[in-house]
């Protein structure tokens, strides 16, 4: 998620199993996804079939007994760069904007000092 965006950002997530999706009757459907992450794109799937009623017991479920997460924004730009650096992003799918965040801050040296 956070290669496919404009900006470095801290990411915050939920998972839950997917049982409770199953659970709930909310039907899975494997999709290429379509991310710089060349190996997450096998994993992407749509959910298909939420009416109002699942996507409120899914929020409730996320709620219940999801695991949350949170990266910083530093972490994030680690993750990233650690990625890159794999060769594990496409970086011509990357924004310039994100991508140039990313690279290393420049050195000035001064003369004389």
């Amino acid at each position: 998620m956070a290669s496919n965006t404009d900006h470095v950002s801290e990411l915050c997530y939920y998972m839950i199993d997917q049982t409770i999706l199953e659970r709930l009757g909310v039907r899975c459907e494997q999709i290429a996804g379509d991310t710089p992450a060349i190996n997450a794109n096998q994993y992407h799937v749509d959910a298909l079939g939420l009416t109002a009623i699942k996507l409120a017991e899914l929020a409730t479920s996320f709620y219940n007994v999801g695991v949350k997460g949170r990266r910083t924004n530093g972490e994030v730009k680690k993750i990233l760069r650690t990625a890159l650096a794999a060769k594990a992003l496409d970086k011509s799918s990357m924004k310039a904007s994100l991508l140039s965040s990313l690279e290393p801050a420049p050195v000035w040296f001064t003369e004389g000092g």
